[in-house]
């Protein structure tokens, strides 16, 4: 079964959702994946805003069917720890894309345990992280870990300065948000189209993460000084799809914040970093290269591979 969308929005623009997901229903027929049922749901309900038509006796619009099963309840299936629990595809930003298992238990343990003692989530706090939900951030750090914890977690549609700057912080005083989780792509956007815009709003972070790759000193100084207004504490963390959850970061109240640092490792993971001399550059001078390995979790994946090639 195949679970979709007709549309939904970015930047302003409704865009076609159905399209690409017929493309992957075609794709998988051709690996001898064959679905036999594709669910959308309508972006606005009782209409139908995709270009793309439903296959009939194939395609079911959600909205249509949901109401025929109204106060029926459905047992859960159990499932051993060690069952997959979801496929995810590194973004390829630094070598080939990997398609990469996690598990049920341990993932959902480790992701459920960095949520409390790294973000300091609780069951009355409104947490937001402000990522991509398909990617591994949105996974373990929108739905699985917070909503593990009973926390209640904002999910948004379409990019962070649209119409202007001043969105994410109009959505956190709204909702009442007061733990933010974003990367420092999203912080140095918002920095540079609306510096001074946090101050127009009346929230209140405790506490806020910055994810996914190095953020400069002076982004994180106006991360700590603006966005969060010299009160909320900031971890700044380092991890990757491989991983599943965070094995580098500092714990809040606990250890000191250092601006641009990922701090040291997390419970249950001991990271160490390599410093190699690669090619000499074009001009003579010896570039280095420098990886970073750790000795993970029960959140790090189970398998993992390359995509094959067509």
């Amino acid at each position: 079964m195949l679970i979709t969308a007709d549309a939904y929005y970015r930047g302003g623009n409704l865009l076609d959702h159905k399209k690409a997901a017929d493309i992957a229903f075609a794709k998988a027929k051709e690996e001898n994946v064959v679905a036999e049922k594709v669910l959308v749901w309508q972006r606005h309900t009782g209409k139908y805003s995709a270009q793309t038509p439903l296959v009939k006796g194939r395609d079911f619009v959600i909205n249509e069917i949901l109401p025929k099963y109204r106060g029926q309840r459905v047992e859960p299936e159990r499932m051993l720890a060690t069952d997959p629990l979801f496929l995810m595809y590194t973004s390829g930003s630094t070598g080939r894309p990997k398609a990469c298992q996690h598990s049920t238990g341990g993932y959902l343990s480790y992701v459920a345990g960095t949520s409390k003692m790294i973000q300091d989530i609780h069951p009355t706090d409104v947490y937001w992280c402000m990522a991509d939900i398909g990617w591994i951030t949105g996974h373990s750090y929108i739905v699985y870990g917070p909503l593990a914890l009973g926390a209640s977690s904002v999910v948004y549609e379409g990019v962070p300065n649209y119409p202007d700057a001043g969105r994410p912080w109009r959505i956190a005083e709204e909702l009442g948000v007061n733990i933010f989780h974003t990367s420092p792509t999203a912080i140095r956007a918002l920095r540079r189209d609306g510096p001074e815009e946090p101050k127009k709003y009346h929230y209140r972070f405790k506490h806020m993460t910055t994810v996914g790759e190095p953020i400069e000193p002076e982004v994180w100084r106006w991360y700590y000084s603006v966005v969060g207004k010299g009160e909320a504490v900031i971890v700044d963390t380092w991890w990757q799809t491989e991983n599943g959850g965070f094995p580098c970061s500092t714990v809040p109240a606990l250890a000191p914040m250092k601006p641009g640092s990922a701090a040291p490792g997390c419970p249950a993971s001991t990271p160490s970093s390599t410093t190699t001399t690669a090619r000499r550059s074009r001009r003579g001078r010896a570039r280095r290269a420098t990886s970073a390995s750790a000795i993970l979790g029960p959140g790090s994946c189970r398998r993992s591979g390359v995509i094959p090639t067509a």
